[in-house]
């Protein structure tokens, strides 16, 4: 799975089902402007991908696993 990281933010990136359930999670670095992860086995469905900076600042978006 690619996730793009244009923005060039840094903080910790985590994966949850729609359960809220951590499925993934793992550093960003600023200087990084595309990560493609191994993640762990999971079912197909919708996820949320959140990006939680130093500075407190959350972005998301969703993801889906076929």
């Amino acid at each position: 799975t690619s996730v793009d990281l244009s923005a060039r933010r840094e903080g910790k990136l985590r994966m949850v089902d729609l359960h809220g359930r951590t499925v993934w999670s793992a550093p960003a670095s600023a200087h990084i402007r595309q990560l493609t992860v191994d993640l762990p086995p999971a079912p197909a469905g919708v996820y949320i991908l959140s990006l939680r900076t130093p500075a407190g600042q959350i972005v998301t978006q969703r993801v889906m696993l076929r």
